[in-house]
């Protein structure tokens, strides 16, 4: 069978074909019986007239009259009692195999499916197809499907009513068929062969959990795991579902009933199939258990400005997987899982005596990085303090230049000059002082240089 594509899905199957092929099917079914029993009539019927003279012989009463109509009365109905009879032990043989192929109880009424599957409902003209028609099957939630719903076991026709945020994976066969969802159109129609596999729920899901660990150096730690993720949704079917609160893509549907496993329940000992939310779930704890095996536990704790810690040691880690989720989604889409993660939340645990030790190493650190922060503070408030007494010479500086400018050289005593010259010498040549002092502020100190050697 050549697979249709994901958007004609939805209008693979509908009501008008089916009525046109219940119309066929009941025609080869009813007529035979009908043209059989009218065999029988007409047998019936010369058998009455070859045996009426004889009957009437016989009447000498009005005893022998009623005998004679009761012959004739029997002999006509006869042939219609034991058709109806042959008719009501198939059925019966029919219900009770079905009964038995498919395991039900015996409160399971099965003879409208069964009456349904094999004559099906033909076209019939108005107001007559409102008061015969398909049944109708609503879908709000998963659970409105309950693993013994009659459109698991035995399938259509049907007519499904399916809500938004919820999505049908059919089979036919035991083989895929398709699926289907809300949208257009609102009300796909389940065929006479098709069986609802799996109903998947387009809504975000959450799952949390535990996993355990081993650490690069060999601690084993104990991890919380809370995962939100949804059936994934490409441009194309965001495009189609803008009506809808929850995208729908039927091929991410596909995608996401095929990835399944089987896995052992330990508690009833049997193997029983998985859904996409299990599978999803072992893709991101593995991812977990690889990163957390591939690093040391110093390795895991040292997340800088990210992680969060508990008053008991235990280290709150969100960036962890938040830094991740990236690569989990690739992984996800190239396994073609059909499922994105949305978001994930770690709680890493400790052994206690880990937690001890980190204890007094972020103890230390605090300290250390308290120390630092100190001497940082120092070491701006030693610069603030030259800088501001860079500035207060540079403007004593500039008041002396401009006096020393209108100064006669005869009035300047030497003592004096000798004074200023050696002051500027020594503020010249202090590496500390001349990387403060602004550029503008060192070309004034030279040009007062200057003017006090050539007036001394």
């Amino acid at each position: 069978m050549t697979l249709q594509p994901g958007q004609t899905w939805q209008h693979l199957y509908t009501r008008d074909q089916a009525h046109l092929e219940d119309l066929r099917r009941g025609g080869a079914l009813i007529l035979p019986i009908i043209l059989l029993l009218f065999v029988m009539l007409v047998s019936t019927l010369a058998f009455i007239l070859l045996k009426i003279p004889s009957w009437e012989a016989q009447v000498h009463n009005n005893l022998g009259a009623m005998w004679f109509t009761l012959r004739v009365i029997g002999s006509l109905l006869m042939p219609l009692v034991i058709g109806i009879g042959i008719i009501v032990l198939v059925y019966r043989i029919g219900l009770d195999f079905a009964r038995a192929i498919y395991n039900l109880p015996p409160t399971t009424h099965l003879f409208p499916l069964i009456h349904r599957r094999l004559v099906g409902v033909p076209p019939l003209p108005p107001p007559l197809d409102t008061l015969w028609k398909y049944p109708f099957v609503t879908i709000k939630d998963p659970k409105d499907l309950p693993e013994d719903h009659w459109v698991r076991w035995l399938g259509g026709p049907a007519t499904l009513v399916i809500y938004d945020g919820v999505a049908l994976y059919l089979e036919r066969g035991n083989r895929f068929s398709r699926v289907v969802g809300p949208g257009s159109p609102p009300m796909p129609f389940l065929d006479r062969y098709e069986t609802v596999k799996a109903v998947v729920d387009l809504r975000p899901q959450t799952k949390e959990g535990e996993t355990h660990p081993w650490t690069k150096d060999g601690i084993q730690v104990h991890v919380k795991i809370r995962m939100e993720c949804q059936i994934y949704a490409g441009k194309e079917a965001i495009q189609a579902s803008k009506n809808l609160v929850y995208p729908f893509d039927p091929q991410a549907v596909k995608q996401a009933v095929e990835y399944t496993a089987v896995k052992l329940d330990k508690e009833r000992n049997r193997l029983y199939e998985s859904d996409w939310l299990d599978g999803v779930w072992g893709q991101v704890t593995g991812y977990i258990n690889r990163h957390i095996s591939g690093h040391t536990i110093d390795e895991i704790s040292l997340f800088e400005h990210e992680e969060t810690h508990g008053v008991d040691g235990n280290l709150q880690v969100h960036a962890l997987a938040q830094r991740h989720l990236e690569a989990i989604n690739r992984s996800l889409f190239e396994r073609n899982t059909g499922a994105k993660v949305l978001a994930i939340h770690l709680a890493i645990d400790f052994p206690p005596e880990v937690n001890q030790y980190r204890v007094k190493y972020w103890e230390a650190e605090r300290a250390r990085r308290a120390a630092v922060r100190l001497s940082q503070a120092e070491a701006d408030s030693i610069r603030l303090r030259e800088e501001a007494r860079a500035r207060t010479e540079e403007d004593i500086l500039n008041a002396i230049t401009e006096k020393l400018k209108d100064v006669p050289p005869d009035n300047l005593t030497e003592p004096l000059l000798m004074s200023l010259t050696g002051i500027l010498d020594n503020t010249l040549n202090d590496p500390l002082i001349r990387p403060i002092i602004a550029r503008n502020s060192l070309n004034l100190l030279e040009q007062l240089r200057n003017l006090l050697k050539n007036r001394f």
